[in-house]
């Protein structure tokens, strides 16, 4: 599936909603707020070198994703970041990102599962990384216990259970 036709199913499903590759962002000051987002990065480096998106409500960028490759034996995805601005947070629009991206990485045939390292910065709010592990494991995500931190997890989903 197509990015724009992605993009296009997440439009009808949600008409507030869209999401577009980062490289379609105009100016990436706009994504200042989000967590996780490397807008800073993306000033000086440029966009290209990012597989990410952004989700933007109401026209306003709230969100972002973004994946790379994990180089080992069995080629795997890694998702790098997710992020919702907070005053956003709590509307199931991490979850939209995250089916999102999920889809994308799904339908690159290369990849042969999804890895996730989840870290926590909400110690202080109480939202540790338990939090964090339930929301992957919404998204059949499985966490070892030898995985796991007081701050961050390992998760992983084989794609071959994510399509059959």
């Amino acid at each position: 599936m197509s990015s724009s036709s992605s993009s296009k199913k997440i439009e009808e499903s949600q008409s507030d909603c869209r999401i577009v590759p980062i490289q379609d962002v105009q100016d990436a000051r706009t994504l200042k707020g989000i967590p996780w987002c490397p807008w800073e990065a993306m000033l000086q480096n440029g966009k290209e070198m990012y597989r990410a998106f952004v989700l933007y409500k109401d026209n306003h960028p709230v969100g972002y994703v973004s994946y790379g490759q994990r180089y080992e034996a069995v080629p795997r995805a890694e998702i790098n970041a997710l992020g919702v601005k907070e005053d956003y947070q709590g509307q199931g629009l991490g979850s939209l990102l995250m089916r999102y991206v999920m889809c994308v990485i799904t339908n690159d045939k290369k990849y042969k599962g999804i890895d996730i390292i989840a870290k926590s910065t909400r110690l202080k709010q109480g939202q540790g990384i338990e939090s964090l592990i339930k929301f992957y494991e919404k998204h059949g995500f499985e966490c070892s216990d030898l995985d796991r931190t007081p701050t961050q997890a390992r998760l992983c989903i084989a794609l071959r259970s994510m399509q059959g």
